[in-house]
């Protein structure tokens, strides 16, 4: 997740709620939430789904949500 321009991250299993309770948020803003790719680089929820389809990581969807934005559950 991304919060006033710093990258804020825990190690799995923690999902982004989890991130969201850890540090305070400036009011009525949520952060810019993603992941974190294999270079250490935040990347969005969008340009993370494209990245783990195309590298087969996908393990089931399950949200209702957009097709084109991942979810950690998406992941494991």
């Amino acid at each position: 997740m991304m919060i006033d321009g710093e990258v804020k991250a825990l190690p799995a299993p923690a999902r982004h709620h989890d991130i969201i309770g850890r540090w305070p948020m400036p009011e009525h803003k949520h952060g810019l939430q993603g992941f974190i790719d294999h270079e250490h680089g935040f990347v969005t929820r969008k340009a993370a789904c494209r990245i783990a389809r195309e590298e087969g990581q996908l393990v089931g969807r399950t949200k209702t949500g957009p097709k084109d934005i991942l979810f950690s559950e998406d992941l494991w």
